[in-house]
């Protein structure tokens, strides 16, 4: 495929995880993984969109917890199809109105036209949003100059509250997402997206192990922006027992977020196991236990994880 024009992403600047019980989110990420909560939605925003939104930040991986109140609002609406999971990535861009151009002229489906706001102090904050291949999960593009707040009605703190980040979290590195077929998402991701495609593996269960007569294998395509990296993941055949993609596996797409160096990464966990014993590196706080969480659906769940400090890998 010829190269096409880059969406000009920056970063995946946050995550949006709807959740049934934020205060549970709460304890989670400032007393195990020791983020700080660094704003909430206003009153006013809360109750027009009836929902609540509470950010959490550690070095500069932001996670939005949005629990519905009442009925009606884009959090009520995605868990009654899902367990809590994410379902907003949002990207930094250099010129949100070339990344709507772009996006629109290779098929891609807006859900709104750009929005543009201004704060109190003249800082400008400019947005729109579209519908993705991964189920319910949107992708929002953002341009900020100097707008402090994550969104319109959204309150930061003065200071930041609960942790310190005693884990070293640095930023978002990639998300992985699982489907029960992977080609046209790939196919999304290159043509619509402008990803180029990273690299590719698959193998199947006797590959690893020929005693085994059952199981199930794996298909993964890694693609790529200029900045930040999308992977997909494609399992196939019997579900099984395939450290990598297991039946648990398809629960949905999962963003995990590993650290370059493997073996400051390895000492890092062994750390969190031994000192927040409560933490689950492979699973969230919140997974639900009801039957929709065993779902083969593509929508994104929080198996979160960050780079820790680079200053560890150029020790």
């Amino acid at each position: 495929m010829a190269q096409v024009e880059s969406l000009g992403i920056k970063r995946l600047e946050s995550v949006h995880y709807y959740v049934h019980d934020l205060e549970r989110s709460r304890r989670f990420y400032t007393e195990v993984m020791d983020f700080a909560e660094i704003g909430e939605s206003s009153d006013e925003l809360t109750t027009r969109g009836r929902q609540k939104s509470i950010a959490f930040l550690a070095g500069n991986c932001v996670v939005v917890c949005v629990e519905p109140r009442g009925e009606g609002g884009r959090a009520w609406r995605w868990l009654r199809k899902h367990p809590d999971g994410v379902g907003t990535l949002i990207f930094e861009v250099e010129d949100v109105d070339e990344t709507f151009r772009l996006l629109e002229g290779r098929g891609g489906t807006p859900i709104d036209d750009v929005r543009r706001y201004t704060d109190d102090a003249g800082h400008e904050i400019a947005f729109f949003s579209i519908t993705t291949p991964f189920g319910d999960t949107t992708f929002r593009f953002v341009e900020r100059h100097g707008y402090r707040a994550l969104y319109p009605g959204f309150e930061m703190h003065e200071r930041p509250r609960g942790g310190a980040n005693r884990l070293g979290f640095v930023g978002f590195d990639h998300t992985t997402s699982n489907f029960p077929t992977l080609g046209h998402v790939a196919l999304w991701l290159e043509h619509v997206m402008g990803f180029e495609r990273f690299w590719e593996i698959q193998f199947h269960t006797t590959d690893v192990d020929p005693s085994h007569q059952k199981g199930s294998g794996l298909r993964s395509v890694r693609s790529c922006s200029v900045r930040e990296t999308l992977s997909a993941r494609h399992a196939f055949g019997e579900s099984g027992s395939v450290a990598v993609c297991d039946k648990s596996a398809f629960s949905g797409p999962q963003a995990s977020l590993p650290s370059k160096n493997r073996q400051n990464v390895s000492t890092r966990i062994t750390k969190m196991q031994k000192d927040l014993p409560k933490a689950s590196l492979i699973s969230t706080e919140s997974r639900s236990t009801s039957k929709t969480s065993r779902r083969t659906s593509s929508f994104l769940t929080s198996r979160i994880l960050a780079k820790h400090r680079q200053r560890s890998s150029q020790n």
